[in-house]
Order: C-alpha cells, then structure tokens, then sequence
C-alpha cells in the first residue's frame, strides 16, 4: 500500500464538561488515523481556546499558545473538536474564562483567530447535530472562525476532503 501520508496535522480538542463523553472517542480515533499522518501533534483546552494549551487531558500540563503559533510550522493541518457552547462572554470577554481562577487577558475568539490566521488549512469538527448550530450564539460565533463538520464520519470524511483540497483557506464564512 503505497497510499500518501498526509503531512503534518495538529489535534485541539476540547476536554471536560460537556465534552467529555466524546473525548475518549476522539482520542481512539485520531491514535487509530495517526499511522497516516508523518506528523501528529494534539493538544488541549476547556470550552475555549485562550493563552495555554494543554499537553493532558487532565490538563495538568500546558504550553503558551503564544508558542505553539511560533514554533509550529504554518502548513500545519489543524482540527479542532469541540462543541462550541458556552457562554459568550467566554469568546468575547477579557477574563471570560469558564474557570473563575483563569485570566484571560484576551478573548477566546481573538485566540481562535490568530490560529485560523497562522494555519489556513483549518476546521472545526462539532459532535452537535448540524441542524441545531444555528439556535446556539456561540456556535454562530466559532462558526465564523473555522469551517464546521460535524463529527460523524461522512462530517469527518467531508471535513478532511475540505482540508485536503485546500478550500479551507479560501473559507469565508
């Protein structure tokens, strides 16, 4: 089998609350596809991405965002899993974090921007139905950011053919 790896990808994945029943699921599933990939990071975040990423899914363990966007080269594949509800105010707000003792001194959404900006094949996998993204502010807002999939596999399927093809970058949405 002579089949092409696909080059580098880099996995952010939502962990805790409302995702966690998906979390394991995901991690199976990337582990089973990262025989595919020459180049396979992932790493963490709450709700919302913000300063740090995290190394475990426990959270224990973290990197500066800041970093990850400098060190990393741009043509870097990027999917991120994730829900996308929370409240606004953990997009929109200086120190909106979910968790009361994590400052953030910039919002979520202005993260998520700057690492759509840094690597253009990127999308979004939601494991909510598609039919209700509309009905959800924040989903609207992230959905703005990133191309969304839902994960399923013909989300999976149509996200990574979307990534593959290059159309991410031409994504507005």
């Amino acid at each position: 089998n002579k089949e092409k790896k696909a080059s580098k990808v880099v996995l952010l994945m939502d962990v805790g609350g409302s995702m966690t029943p998906y979390s394991t699921l995901v991690e199976r599933l990337f582990s089973a596809a990262s025989s595919q990939i020459s180049r396979f990071k992932h790493y963490y975040f709450h709700n919302c991405l913000y300063q740090d990423l995290w190394t475990d899914m426990e959270r224990s363990k973290s990197i500066a965002t800041h970093d990850f966007l400098r060190n990393e080269d741009s043509d870097y594949k990027v999917i991120v899993v994730g829900d996308a509800e929370m409240a606004p105010s953990e997009l929109t707000w200086v120190n909106g974090a979910i968790d009361y003792w994590y400052y953030n001194d910039i919002p979520g959404q202005v993260w998520m921007q700057r690492i759509r900006d840094k690597f253009k094949d990127s999308i979004w996998l939601n494991p909510l139905p598609k039919r209700s993204w509309n009905y959800v502010h924040t989903i609207r807002l992230v959905k703005s950011i990133f191309p969304m999939f839902e994960l399923t596999l013909e989300g999976l399927d149509e996200g990574v053919r979307f990534l593959m093809q290059g159309k991410s970058r031409l994504y507005e949405q």
